[in-house]
């Protein structure tokens, strides 16, 4: 009997349940607001124009199982790229820095999807406090796949030959963000 009464006196922690007695036109109306809101905050969110783990590429590359589409700076699917691949790199975990052989790269951009930041000029970002820099003026994600492969690598293998990626000094994480960039090229592959 004390609860019943205590419950009586208190106000609804669901707005719906209250809004249900007020007509269909208020439940539109709230549903929309919501909405909205959480749509403007989430393209907000997308926008980044620096990143500590990478410079912002001049364009990108989105390779679809051996087919390309170039995506140009500063536009919704280049926004959405740079900031998911940003959050791909707050993950905690250092790898070995390995070359990686061009044939591995030719199979991925052949028969997987990828992403790849491509820079007009050489850049430098510095991890873990001076202890691994990188110059690139690429860097390729394979999707899905822990890995950030930076080029050019310049190491000359024992038959002369000058392997072009090497992949570290980060993991990169895999899921969710993996299953979205490969949306976002399915969907350019779509247009």
């Amino acid at each position: 009997m004390i609860s019943f009464i205590f419950l009586w006196g208190c106000k609804s922690p669901f707005p719906e349940k209250t809004a249900e007695g007020k007509g269909e036109e208020t439940i539109e109306e709230l549903t929309e607001e919501t909405t909205n809101k959480d749509e403007s905050k989430n393209e907000i969110e997308r926008i980044i124009t620096e990143s500590e783990y990478f410079k912002m590429p001049d364009e990108i590359i989105l390779y679809n199982k051996g087919e390309h589409i170039i995506v140009k700076k500063n536009n919704e699917t280049y926004n959405k790229i740079t900031y998911i691949t940003n959050e791909r790199f707050k993950i905690e975990g250092e790898m070995i820095e390995e070359a990686i052989p061009d044939e591995f790269i030719e199979n991925i951009k052949n028969n997987k999807f990828a992403i790849e930041f491509i820079y007009n000029s050489q850049m430098q970002t510095v991890y873990y406090e001076w202890r691994h820099e990188k110059n690139y003026t690429k860097i390729l994600f394979p999707l899905p796949d822990f890995r950030a492969i930076f080029g050019p690598y310049q190491y000359e293998h024992q038959s002369g030959y000058q392997q072009e990626y090497q992949d570290g000094p980060l993991y990169v994480s895999i899921q969710p963000e993996s299953d979205y960039l490969i949306a976002i090229i399915e969907k350019e592959f779509d247009r």
